[in-house]
């Protein structure tokens, strides 16, 4: 125990803060280790000890510090002579000492049971909308109650519309995932999906219509600018599959576009709601139409519903073969306008189909946020190139409102525009609604059916009809709400809440008015949305003056509740702190005697997987699974279709609820064991940093390496990095020889389960990430090794068209970017692959004769094969990881011999190959069709595997080393 003689007392009380200087003087006084300061506060139920303690404890003789807080004053504190309870405390030398009721403990911040998925207090109401209650996570899409049920009611310019049928767009999907930003929306923050509907008016006319957002809703208040009658012929689902589709594309085809008869278009996905709208609206207007489909089925159903268009018309949209096609088809002048939804390189290839004077229109977002590059060049043919977001049409002027109206109704007049083949989820399938659009899966339109009642003369759907909802809390939008410091950066927040949750009238006092361009944004905002906003220059500090500012107030309006966010901010160490700087940030609080309700949000640090189960059910919904149990737990996620979207919901539910924050590379190499590892808590970031897992690898051939980017050797000169990357057998340690005779920089990457399998061109980009991590910024060295030739070709495109970076060399180590002349046989692949293997193991030529002899071109019959070949040898094998493992390495391989570069380079090649290589009949390894500028050729001793080793490695060594500017001995062997 402490002893008294050893305490300091220090009383934390009063607004003069006198006790601070003690406090200082103590802490630089206490260096016995067994000393210790007591902060005591009594009689004083909201005093701020609990909080300076635990900041005194982080700092410089913290160590020393305890805490009593005794707020109803009950305890005595005569450390002198000390009784029981005093005792006790000193003696159980705690940190914190909180008395209450009669009884010692502490004051914690425990959440309360999270409800979000589970529990939710729902209630039946007329007015609802869909959102999702935590960000990112479908499963938590949910009907939440709407403003609309509590007297909010239409303004004059809008009409409050009963909704039948709700549609979703991709746009949805994009925001409901986190994949676009809330504020890709310029509708409300609380509600941002749902842009078109069918249903009723306010007089009872079947109606349709667009919204900026707050659509996908049981009723809406809409723009009349943007409401059409539907026809009597078409039902209320019919009508809303039209309103988004056709609106984008006479938007898109005459407000932007200015579509003249006789022009040429090219059309991507075609079978898409706004593909088909778009097709139909130019063969309308005898438009020249060419299109892009993605399947065989969609090119089926293209020419089922547009007979018109002719097979040579109709290209492929997973890849950029259409450019070439849509040449062909113009005799190479290119089309007038292309209305493109494509993204990466096809949308590079779609800006190269434009003629002269073309007009490009981008209705895809994913690269608009992206900020991808677009080259230049294309501008020099007088194109124009459009953005074409029709969530801007609401702020448009009035001219082009009516443009669009009236081209929209012309259309429907004139039968152009016509319903399109739809997809119909119930109100409460809203989650399987989204998945199905994400998969990309639907033909035409998803449609949410509000009601769930069917649509006849006598009941039209939507009349005195409820949701089950979760409660919202709203304002009254009589009453004036007034935030303190409402122009600070939590009182703008605070403000933004309350006008979504119906607040028409605030009132932000501040003590200097406005002074950032942001404050002036909002104030903006919230005046076009109707509300009134006033900021007086008033400092309410004092009481007095508060006092007469309220009483002034309330003679003209109705107070329905007062904000305190104001606050002064004088951070810093506690010794360097003055009584004048903690009055100065107490000023605004110290007067508040009597607050309604203090909030403090703190900062979560720890997991928040304590729901068990939940992790595999998301999973199980994200890919439709009924048991996931009957799943190999080494499968990994992208093996079960895990896409950019399902990724990104997944990246975050791991973030959010595990405290797992995982790069691209790591959520690609997960697999449906980890994540059953991770919801028991047995795997964390340290398991995952390098994208591996926690198993030993055993005695396995092969090795999946866990970084992807390795520093093989430190250069005495400053010229550009050495980026080397691996050969079919991944690994780094190939060039550790080699790097330690080079004087530049070197690093050398190596495959492992992070690697992206979809494609060379895909891998490339995840080394290129990795590189930027390293070396941020250029010039580089680019090097590849045999079949890492294709990547290394491929990371120098990407560095200088993507990144405008400057490669100075691309290096092919006995290696090639263009493979497809050598191309073995499945059987060839697996054999030369799978030697490594048996070498391993100590195969015998019999059992390996036996096992090549049951070869086939089917890869799992392949896989199978091995797998029990390897067993019989190796008993104790983890075969699964076996298997595994090596189809990685095979699937490679395989990647490298069908990738064809589709893009040349321009920049300077240079080519180091063996006297005793083989692999190509081309002098040049087929570089020169893909590089067809300068190629410098060095021949060197040894065979594909000796010139890096001990005996030959000096000469490649020292080719590079001159070609990189840092020697000027000539090469040992030049071509």
């Amino acid at each position: 125990s402490i002893q008294p003689l050893n305490v300091t007392r220090i009383n934390i009380a009063g607004e003069e803060f006198a006790w601070l200087p003690e406090v200082q003087t103590a802490l630089k006084k206490t260096t016995n280790p067994d000393s210790r300061i007591y902060l005591t506060s009594q009689n004083d139920p909201t005093s701020g000890i609990i909080g300076l303690t635990k900041c005194l404890a982080l700092e410089k003789g913290g160590e020393n510090i305890r805490c009593i807080f005794d707020p109803d004053g009950k305890l005595n504190l005569d450390f002198s002579n000390p009784d029981e309870a005093l005792t006790q405390i000193l003696e159980k030398d705690l940190l914190m000492n909180v008395y209450k009721d009669g009884k010692f403990g502490n004051y914690f911040h425990l959440p309360l049971e999270d409800n979000v998925t589970k529990n939710l207090p729902y209630k039946a109401v007329e007015h609802a909308f869909v959102n999702p209650l935590t960000p990112g996570d479908l499963s938590s899409l949910r009907w939440i109650e709407s403003s609309l049920g509590i007297g909010h009611e239409a303004r004059n310019n809008s009409s409050l519309c009963k909704v039948s049928y709700a549609a979703l767009n991709f746009r949805d999907v994009m925001l409901a995932t986190g994949k676009l930003p809330v504020d890709a929306s310029s509708g409300h923050q609380d509600c941002i999906l749902g842009f078109e509907f069918s249903g009723l008016d306010q007089a009872g006319q079947r109606v349709m219509g667009i919204l900026s957002s707050k659509g996908l809703a049981t009723s809406v208040l809409a723009n009349p600018e943007f409401l059409w009658e539907i026809p009597e012929n078409w039902s209320l689902e019919d009508a809303a599959t039209v309103p988004i589709v056709y609106a984008t594309a006479y938007y898109a085809l005459f407000n932007r576009g200015r579509l003249t008869p006789g022009q040429s278009i090219l059309i991507h996905s075609g079978t898409g709601g706004v593909g088909q709208a778009a097709i139909s609206i130019a063969l309308a207007n005898n438009c020249e139409v060419i299109t892009t489909v993605g399947t065989e089925e969609k090119r089926k159903l293209i020419k089922e519903l547009f007979p018109k268009l002719k097979d040579e018309k109709v290209g492929n949209s997973r890849d950029c073969s259409f450019e070439n096609q849509v040449m062909e088809l113009t005799q190479g002048r290119g089309v007038d306008l292309v209305l493109n939804s494509l993204a990466d390189d096809k949308l590079q290839a779609s800006v190269r189909c434009l003629g002269m004077h073309g007009k490009f229109l981008e209705i895809g977002a994913f690269d608009a946020f992206a900020n991808t590059p677009l080259g230049m060049s294309t501008f020099l043919k007088n194109t124009e190139f459009h953005g074409i977001f029709l969530n801007q049409i609401f702020t448009k002027p009035k001219w082009e409102k009516e443009l669009l109206k009236e081209n929209f109704k012309k259309g429907i007049e004139s039968g152009v525009v016509k319903p399109l083949p739809r997809t119909v989820f119930k109100h409460d399938k809203i989650e399987e609604a989204f998945r199905y659009m994400a998969s990309g899966k639907h033909v035409g339109k998803v449609l949410i059916d509000v009601w769930n009642q069917p649509e006849t003369r006598n009941n039209v759907k939507g009349c005195n009809s409820v949701v089950s909802a979760v409660p919202r809390t709203y304002f009254k939008g009589d009453r004036a709400y007034i935030i303190v410091g409402g122009l600070g950066g939590l009182g703008l927040e605070v403000a933004n809440w309350l006008v979504e949750r119906g607040v028409k009238h605030l009132i932000l006092p501040s003590r200097s008015g406005f002074k950032f361009g942001y404050q002036k944004l909002c104030f903006k905002k919230w005046q076009d949305q109707g509300i009134k906003v006033e900021t007086p220059k008033i400092d309410l500090s004092g009481f007095c003056t508060a006092e007469i500012f309220m009483k002034n107030l309330l003679k003209d309006v109705k107070i329905g509740g007062i904000f305190n966010s104001s606050m002064v901010l004088q951070d810093g160490l506690f010794q360097d702190q003055t009584q004048e700087k903690f009055k100065s940030v107490s000023e605004p609080k110290i007067n508040q005697s009597s607050p309604v309700c203090t909030s403090v949000v703190l900062l979560d640090k720890s997991p928040r997987n304590t729901k068990g189960g939940d992790l595999t059910s998301t999973l199980m919904n994200m890919f439709g699974i009924k048991d996931i149990s009957k799943l190999n737990p080494d499968t990994k996620l992208t093996e079960l279709g895990m896409d950019s979207l399902i990724g990104v919901e997944l990246k975050q539910t791991l973030e959010r609820e595990y405290d797992l924050p995982l790069t691209v590379n790591q959520m690609r190499a997960l697999t449906v064991g980890d994540v059953k590892r991770i919801e028991a808590g047995i795997m964390s970031s340290k398991n995952l940093k390098d994208g591996t897992r926690p198993e030993h690898q055993g005695e396995l051939p092969f090795k999946l390496h866990e970084d992807a980017l390795v520093r093989l050797g430190t250069g005495v000169s400053d010229t550009a990095p050495l980026f080397i990357v691996h050969g079919n057998f991944g690994g780094a340690e190939t060039f550790e020889l080699l790097a330690e005779k080079l004087q530049c920089d070197t690093y050398g990457f190596q495959f492992g389960p992070y690697s992206r399998l979809e494609s060379i061109p895909d891998i490339a980009k995840g080394y290129v990430e990795e590189l930027k991590q390293i070396v941020p910024e250029g010039p580089y060295n680019i090097a590849g090794y045999s079949g890492g030739g294709t990547i290394a070709f491929e990371m120098a495109q990407i560095l200088e068209k993507d990144y405008s970076d400057t490669v100075n060399n691309l290096v092919f180590l006995d290696g090639s970017c263009d493979w497809t002349s050598s191309k073995p046989s499945m059987k060839t692949i697996f054999t030369s692959v799978l030697a490594v293997a048996e070498a391993f193991a100590n195969f015998t030529e019999e059992e390996k004769s036996d096992f090549r002899n049951r070869l086939g071109d089917d890869f799992d019959d392949n896989i199978r094969l091995w797998k029990e070949h390897y067993q019989k040898k190796i008993p104790q094998v983890n075969t699964d990881r076996l298997v595994a493992i090596s189809s990685v390495y095979i699937k490679f391989v395989q990647r490298v011999f069908d990738h064809l570069p589709t893009v040349t380079y321009s920049g300077k090649v240079t080519l180091v190959k063996t006297n005793q290589t083989q692999f190509f009949q081309d002098e040049l390894y087929n570089i020169r069709e893909h590089a067809p500028g300068e190629i410098c050729v060095h021949v060197v001793r040894g065979s594909h595997f000796s010139f890096l080793a001990e005996d030959f490695v000096q000469e490649t060594a020292d080719i590079l080393n001159d070609i990189f500017g840092n020697r000027n001995t000539s090469v040992k062997a030049k071509h």
